[in-house]
């Protein structure tokens, strides 16, 4: 039901918290929550936690299955796209990512997005940063930043459920340089970088 959801803790006020969009696509119904503004389903939420309130991240998001926070602070996410179209994300203030109006994913079963009016552009909305064709189920990940692989220092181990790997994404400032797939022969929910 695409419900995907992570939180991280940006500062010891300030969650960051993704919501899915719980199959309100246009498709399985008739409403498209993810581009409503007043709805908080196919979002990414900052919640100001001494302040009580919630404020809007970014938009247009369909199943968020990654969230991590760099030394940069800046904020990276995965999701899940339809068949097809698994999306990195650079989220930006206020950006719109599209979903599910534009995808690089197909409906099920299908050679097109439904929704979709230039097939396989994401025209008019924020581009994701890398997206896989086909879909290897991305779920978390990291972006290294310790001691213990040198030669990977900031790259990004995003972790796959279906392709049961991990890729070690290298980027040269935000542009994907490769995309290398790290075969481990299970499926990959979570990761995180240890102190070594």
């Amino acid at each position: 039901m695409e419900v995907g959801g992570r939180m991280f803790l940006r500062d010891p006020d300030t969650l960051i918290l993704t919501l899915g969009d719980h199959d309100f696509a246009g498709v399985e119904s008739q409403q498209i929550l993810a581009q409503d503004p007043e709805a908080s389903y196919g979002k990414i939420l900052l919640l100001h936690l001494a302040e009580g309130r919630a404020e809007v991240l970014s938009m247009g998001h369909r199943n968020p299955q990654g969230l991590f926070v760099d030394r940069l602070g800046q904020v990276w996410e995965t999701e899940h796209g339809p068949q097809g179209g698994d999306e990195l994300n650079l989220i930006i203030q206020g950006a719109n990512y599209g979903w599910p109006l534009v995808t690089y994913g197909t409906d099920y079963g299908a050679v097109a997005w439904v929704l979709s009016h230039d097939q396989g552009q994401h025209e008019g909305y924020d581009k994701p940063v890398f997206a896989w064709v086909p879909s290897i189920g991305v779920s978390n990940l990291v972006r290294l930043q310790g001691v213990g692989f040198p030669l990977w220092k900031d790259d990004l181990l995003v972790g796959s459920l279906h392709g049961k790997s991990l890729f070690r994404i290298r980027l040269d400032n935000h542009r994907v340089v490769f995309a290398e797939p790290i075969e481990i022969g299970e499926r990959v929910r979570d990761l995180i970088e240890g102190p070594d």
